[in-house]
Formats: C-alpha cells, structure tokens, sequence
C-alpha cells in the first residue's frame, strides 16, 4: 500500500511511465482466474496446492496466518517458514481471497516433482592439463570413470531415494538443505551444489525460481542447475533464477574438436521469456560414460550430466582459488598458510562471473545457427 501523497509524488518522477493498481487478476498465474470465475457462483471446495509468493520475507507469516483463518492450509513443513514462498491448499474462494491480500506478490502452481533430465569432457576443458601440470583435482573440495573432482577429500552426495518419494527434496526443505551444507561448524562446509532435478517445465519465472533465487542469495552457495532437454525454451523453473548457474549442453559427436560440436536439437534453451541469456554455462551432453545403477558401466547424456561436469570447473575454481592462484601465486593450501578452501572462498556470484568470462566461447551466427548455446565449458 501507498499513501495518496507519495503517490502524487512518484507520479511527477520523470523515470515513471504509469502507476496502477496491483489487482488481484495480475498475481494469479495464467489460467488460474479462469478457475476462480468458473466456480463464482457455484463455490468448489476442493483444495488445491499452491505457491504462494509473499511481498517479502517479513510478510510471509502473516500471510500465513490469513490462509489458516480462511479455513486454507499451510503445509506443516512450511509453517514459520522465514523465507517469502509456502505452500498452501486452498479452494476456489480461498484463492481469491489470498490473491486480494495486499502481502501477496504472487500465486501458482508447481506442478510435480520430476526426474533427470569422461574423459572428452576432461580434455577440452583443460582439466587433463590442469591436473598434469598443476594438480588440481579437486583436493579440498567437496579412475576412464574418474570425476573432474576425482580427488576431491569430502564429496557430498545426495540422493532422491535418500528417503523422499519425489524426485527432489520438498521444496520446504530447500532452505534448510543449503543451510546445512554452508554452515561452517557443519560437517558439509560446501563450496558448490549441482542438481539434476526440479520441477516441471516451463516458459515462466516462477515463485519457486523466485524461492530458489532467495535462498540461494541468503546462503550465498554456488549452485548449478540442469535447463533440461527438450530442445525448446521449456526449461525447468530453478534454471530460471537469476542466481542459479542454469547449465545448457552441447553435442560432441565424441570427439575432441570443437569444430563439429552443435546443439543438435537436445538440451532446452533461452532466452528467457524477460530476454535474460540463459543457459549461463553449457558442457558437454551426449556420450558420459558412468558407472550403472544395477552395477557395470554404461554411456549416458543429456544436461543432467552436462550440469555435474560445469559445477567440476567451479569446484576446481574454487580450489585454485584458494590456493592462491588468483591473488599472487599458488602454494598457499600448503605450509604456512593452510587456506581451507570453504573459508576463503569467493562469493558465489564472484566464481559465476570468473567461470562465465573464462568460457570457451562458440561462434553464433543467428538463430538459425545449430550453435545456439552461448557458452561452453
């Protein structure tokens, strides 16, 4: 809400085009007005999950306490959430209502949780060379099937059969997932973060890419995101968010040259719909070659394997960065200095800038061109 004076004075700014109301219709996702009217005069009182986007941190309990007094509900894991999104179930008219309240920014729905979207990675790259005559390899950081951080001393790995039947861990458990994994008297103390899950596809900017953008601004954690592959600007909400490195792939036909690598009409691109670049970064995207779930080894692709191997760049970043070869010369993980590498790492948006502007850049032609992922790593 707005006084009427400042009103009349952020009128008279030359900068400002129009000041309207904020209605209700324009904080529902699209087709959701559609479900209100529909039941206008014949009320549904089937409830249905939403995501509900507060103005800010500081309204979202509030706003919680206004769905639990229309009879709506808060999901249990939600409740006292100190972030600015939760999850609620409201019916038709409770809908409405929640979309009125002035501390409401926005509502939609997020759909169902779903699944996934080295050695040629490891040459062009540099990482061969990096390891060879340097050896970085991960050391500090969080065999043909050995990892870009294949020396890493605390690789964290997390599972979506790590006791939740989703394909993710419920969004409420974001926050707190990343809270432990940066907090520094924790047993994680992690620099990077890669995910190869999210949900459903989308054109939008979503309230869980807005929640993903808080928390990842708040726990100040590098996190690497899958776009997905379907060939199109259908990407998933996380690779959305301005603080997420969304990662694209690109097709290597299995060989080392450049000169042939294209997109190929796989992984999901940008821009996004507000015309931000995106993917961020893209790696490679056919033919990783892994250990198989039942046992044995198989060749896999898609950009859930091209996101793992971009956040392996970040975390050698991360470990040449703390041996200082950014600030006067290597050798400082060593004797006298010890630097770990959790406490002296960059900010987040600090590593995504230097990997960014350190990328091996495709030449673009157009749209018509098959190299339609900006950047490769």
């Amino acid at each position: 809400m707005i006084d009427p004076q400042k009103m009349a004075q952020l009128k008279q700014q030359r900068s400002v085009r129009a000041v309207v109301p904020f209605l209700p219709i324009y904080k529902l996702q699209e087709g959701l007005e559609q479900r209100i009217a529909i039941h206008k005069d014949q009320p549904d009182e089937t409830q249905i999950n939403y995501s509900v986007l507060s103005v800010n941190k500081n309204h979202s309990a509030k706003l919680q306490q206004f769905v639990e007094s229309l009879g709506g509900s808060v999901l249990a894991a939600d409740k006292g959430t100190i972030g600015s999104r939760f999850s609620a179930n409201l019916n038709t008219r409770q809908l409405l209502k929640v979309a009125q309240n002035s501390a409401t920014l926005f509502i939609d729905e997020l759909g169902d949780a779903q699944g996934e979207d080295i050695d040629d990675v490891k040459e062009p790259g540099g990482y061969n060379w990096l390891e060879t005559v340097e050896g970085y390899a991960g050391q500090g950081v969080d065999p043909k099937y050995q990892g870009i951080l294949h020396k890493a001393s605390r690789p964290i790995v997390f599972s979506r059969y790590s006791g939740f039947s989703t394909a993710q861990p419920d969004a409420s458990n974001l926050r707190g997932h990343l809270a432990q994994l940066v907090d520094p008297n924790g047993p994680y103390r992690a620099v990077v973060q890669t995910s190869s899950t999210d949900y459903a596809k989308t054109l939008d900017y979503t309230t869980w890419s807005a929640d993903v953008d808080e928390v990842l601004f708040d726990s100040d954690l590098l996190k690497t995101q899958s776009q997905s592959n379907a060939g199109s600007q259908m990407s998933r909400p996380g690779a959305w968010s301005k603080n997420m490195v969304a990662v694209g792939g690109i097709k290597t036909y299995s060989t080392l040259s450049r000169s042939d690598d294209g997109w190929g009409n796989g992984a999901s691109i940008g821009p996004a719909s507000d015309d931000r670049i995106k993917p961020d970064l893209s790696g490679q995207y056919d033919n990783f070659d892994m250990i198989a779930d039942g046992g044995g080894y198989n060749s896999r692709g898609g950009t859930s394997f091209s996101t793992p191997a971009v956040a392996g760049a970040f975390g050698i970043f991360f470990q040449m960065w703390a041996d200082g070869v950014f600030d006067g010369g290597p050798g400082k993980q060593g004797a006298p200095e010890f630097r770990d590498v959790f406490d002296v790492r960059p900010h987040a948006t600090t590593a995504k800038a230097m990997i960014i502007h350190s990328a091996f850049q495709y030449d673009f032609s157009g749209g018509d061109s098959d190299n339609l992922s900006r950047y490769g790593v």
